[in-house]
């Protein structure tokens, strides 16, 4: 699922959905369109969601590519 804000080319956010496989994930992403968020959880059997994994980035400059290992 792509979330769009009005004039922006680039989605704000992306879920992925894969309940067969037990899997959500989410990626959030700045107005130059590099990824500042990603989640990955896991449905368990009680129907919970875990966590496994959270990244935040924060970028020092505009010049910075997506994913810079200094982000």
């Amino acid at each position: 699922m792509l979330h769009r804000a009005p004039g922006r080319p680039d989605p704000t956010e992306v879920h992925l959905v894969a309940w067969r496989d037990h899997f959500v994930g989410m990626w959030t992403y700045d107005e130059l369109g590099r990824r500042t968020r990603e989640a990955d959880l896991r449905l368990l059997e009680d129907d919970r969601l875990f966590l496994r994994r959270y990244v935040e980035r924060r970028y020092a400059s505009p010049e910075q590519p997506d994913l810079a290992p200094d982000a």
